[in-house]
């Protein structure tokens, strides 16, 4: 993970009303930090599939993740770390049109 997807990320949840520990939390898991760092700097809706083939090609060595990977990252983006970015009020997740808004 390099320090200017931390910093990017840190920088969106800095300026999010979060405890220091919801910040921390937000934080702790690499892919959050990678969501977070896609949408830096967007301000348009986007739609799950094209942010999660950009999570899962950071992901992978050759940026260029299999099917099986992009499922993958695309479930757990849906189900775990959209939902909680959203409820901490960092972006704004439609879960059933499944459309992302920084």
């Amino acid at each position: 993970m390099s320090h200017t997807t931390r910093d990017n990320a840190a920088s969106r949840v800095r300026s999010t009303e979060l405890t220091g520990q919801e910040r921390c939390e937000l934080l702790a898991d690499d892919r959050r930090r990678l969501t977070m760092s896609v949408l830096a700097g967007r301000t348009a809706p986007l739609q799950l599939d094209e942010r999660a083939a950009d999570v899962a090609g950071r992901e992978t060595p050759s940026n260029r993740a299999t099917e099986d990977v992009l499922e993958r990252v695309t479930v757990a983006l849906h189900h775990v770390h959209l939902p909680k970015l959203s409820e901490a009020g960092v972006i704004d997740y439609e879960a059933e049109r499944q459309r992302v808004t920084p």
